[in-house]
């Protein structure tokens, strides 16, 4: 009884301690940056739904996630993370200086306004930048009409799962085709027609906040229906609202100098449900609606988490520490074989998705791949370091010349941590 007090007094102070230090690196939680970014989402998906899992209020977690100790010292890593990277925080200010927008401060909404800065198009003009996208448009179009042909148009996993197309395939193992399982070089694929088209849309919808034109237009609704396409074919729900946020916070940094108005929250909120709970409800088969927002609220808040608590249970009980063998090794050219780590985790816990033709993986905070490679060491070295290097990269990003392509660029990596 004492020990859970003394938890949830622990789960609710500590945030106000962390509002604190990064009030101290010059930083908010609702003016748009690298840093806020990252500690915002390591609140929702690293933080909120520790006590659901500690008192055993989801079910199907609590299958996996049933010692209080083992998920106290997640806590514990998340905590320690939080506190260390917000540390990094105040000293990368003192090294690079505070992060600040170029641009006036004006809130102003009109159409073709921009709070954020005249852009001057003598610099970059918007024909060029427009070429150049339509290129790599093209490019990324193609690559995606290559990688639909070698999976057939009756195994996409979206298609499967509305039931346009009928297959003798699974919705769940046909998205595993489509990812983990892909017979090639899937990281090739993806790097064209989801990051690069991703990257193309941010910059096409920066220009048309900025100047708005017959072309861009034109462009943004092409690129908009490709991406949404590409974020949806393989079955998964998490793209399609990472496109969302993105537009958004492009949005934000053009009209609102960075600034995140609740207001503008509320309605990022409820679109993101709307497509969120459609998507549970059509490709999770959730008919039920109440039962498609609690599998929705479980995998938001609930599902990092667990993934953080099952890396722990595996090196502390089932395997040695990795000594980097799980870090990148392309072409063998490292003395070591690499270590598959998200997909060993998978095999370990839900060894019946492999044994149904389902080729899983589980992704996991960078604290505890840190874990799995050198032990609780690693966790306070590698987040102190994450913190003053997120801040150093933004504030590097900010020194350069605002353009539709600076950006799109800063969302893109934004989104990326």
């Amino acid at each position: 009884m004492v020990e859970n007090i003394i938890f949830l007094l622990l789960w609710l102070m500590l945030p106000f301690f962390w509002h604190y230090l990064i009030k101290l690196a010059g930083l908010s939680l609702f003016r748009l940056s690298i840093p806020s970014a990252v500690i915002i989402s390591m609140y929702v998906f690293q933080y909120i739904g520790l006590p659901a899992l500690y008192f055993q209020l989801d079910a199907y977690r609590a299958e996996f996630v049933n010692d209080k100790w083992l998920l106290s010292e997640v806590f514990l890593y998340t905590s320690l993370m939080i506190t260390l990277m917000c540390i990094g925080f105040i000293i990368a200010k003192q090294c690079f200086g505070k992060l600040s927008l170029k641009g006036n401060d004006n809130r102003s909404n009109k159409k073709n306004n921009t709070s954020f800065l005249k852009i001057k198009f003598n610099v970059f003009k918007l024909s060029r930048i427009n070429l150049g996208l339509f290129f790599l448009i093209i490019i990324s179009s193609i690559v995606l009409i290559i990688y639909l042909s070698k999976i057939g148009v009756n195994n996409i996993a979206f298609l499967i799962s509305i039931g346009v197309v009928e297959n003798d395939l699974t919705a769940s193992i046909a998205r595993s085709n489509m990812g983990n399982a892909f017979d090639g070089k899937y990281h090739w694929y993806k790097l064209f027609m989801n990051d690069l088209l991703v990257f193309s849309t941010l910059i096409i919808f920066a220009q048309y906040l900025i100047k708005k034109s017959l072309i861009t237009n034109f462009m943004l609704m092409v690129t908009f229906l490709i991406a949404s396409f590409v974020m949806i074919m393989g079955g998964e729900k998490g793209p399609i609202g990472q496109l969302i946020i993105s537009l958004f916070f492009v949005y934000f940094v053009i009209r609102l100098n960075g600034k995140i108005p609740v207001k503008k929250v509320f309605y990022l909120v409820f679109l993101l449900l709307s497509v969120l709970l459609m998507s549970y409800i059509y490709i999770m088969d959730n008919r039920n609606l109440v039962s498609a927002l609690s599998s929705f609220l479980s995998r938001v808040f609930l599902g990092q988490i667990q993934a953080s608590y099952l890396y722990l249970d595996y090196f502390q009980n089932h395997q040695d520490l990795l000594f980097g063998r799980s870090f990148p090794n392309p072409n063998n050219i490292l003395p070591f074989e690499h270590f598959d780590l998200t997909k060993k985790i998978m095999i370990q816990y839900f060894p019946g998705d492999l044994k149904g033709g389902v080729t899983g993986s589980m992704p996991t905070v960078f604290w505890g791949e840190m874990y799995a490679n050198f032990g609780f060491i690693a966790v306070p070295i590698s987040s102190l370091l994450v913190g003053f290097g997120l801040y150093g990269l933004n504030s590097f990003i900010f020194r350069f010349k605002d353009t539709p392509i600076l950006i799109g660029f800063y969302v893109w990596m934004l989104m990326h941590f």
